[in-house]
C-alpha cells in the first residue's frame, strides 16, 4: 500500500505546485511513500458502543496544524481501517460528522489539541482505538441582576470539572 500525493511531493492540493503543460512532457514522475494500516474502533466514551460517521484523519507531525495525509470515516459499529506513512510521524484525528450525533472531537491519546497529542509512527499495521465523549447542548440568558435586561457581548465558558483548567 502507499500513500496518495499531489505533484512534487506534496500532501494536499493547498501545497501542490502549479505547473501548465503546453506540450507533451515526460520525466513528471513520483516517488510514492509506503503505508501500513491503522485500524481500531471509536465508541461512546460512556456507553463503550461503537459510533458510525466518525472521521478518522491522520495529519503530518512535522508541520503545524494540520497538513492532511490521509482520512476516513468509521462503519457502523465504530470500526475503522487507515493507510498511513511507514515510519513518518504523524497525529490521528477523530471528529464526528452531523449524523454521528453530538460528540467532541479529539486527537489521539485522549488530546483535545492538536498541540498536546503525541506524534505517533508506525512501521507495521497497528491498533489505535478512540472513545469519544458525549455532549448536550445547554441554553440560556444571560441579565442585569437588578433590570433582568438582557446583557449582550458576554462569553459564556463551561470546564470539565475532571480536568484542570
Amino acid at each position: 500500500a502507499y500513500i496518495g500525493e499531489w505533484y512534487d511531493d506534496q500532501p494536499g492540493f493547498d501545497q501542490a505546485v502549479v505547473r501548465t503543460f503546453l506540450v507533451e512532457t515526460s520525466a513528471v514522475n513520483a516517488a510514492l511513500t509506503p503505508a501500513v494500516v491503522v485500524h481500531g474502533t471509536v465508541t461512546d466514551e460512556l456507553t463503550g458502543l461503537g459510533i458510525a460517521d466518525i472521521g478518522v484523519n491522520a495529519v503530518d507531525a512535522r508541520a503545524d496544524c494540520c497538513v492532511f495525509i490521509s482520512g476516513t470515516r468509521t462503519r457502523p459499529g465504530g470500526a475503522y481501517e487507515l493507510a498511513v506513512p511507514k515510519g513518518r510521524p504523524i497525529k490521528l484525528n477523530f471528529f464526528p460528522f452531523p449524523t454521528a450525533g453530538s460528540y467532541f472531537a479529539e486527537w489521539n491519546d485522549n488530546q483535545y489539541q492538536f498541540e498536546s497529542a503525541p506524534a505517533r509512527t508506525f512501521t507495521g499495521d497497528s491498533q489505535v482505538d478512540a472513545a469519544l465523549t458525549p455532549f448536550v447542548l445547554i441554553h440560556g440568558t444571560v441579565v442585569d441582576e437588578v433590570s433582568r435586561t438582557g446583557v449582550g457581548r458576554i462569553f459564556v465558558d463551561v470546564y470539565d470539572a475532571a480536568r484542570p483548567c
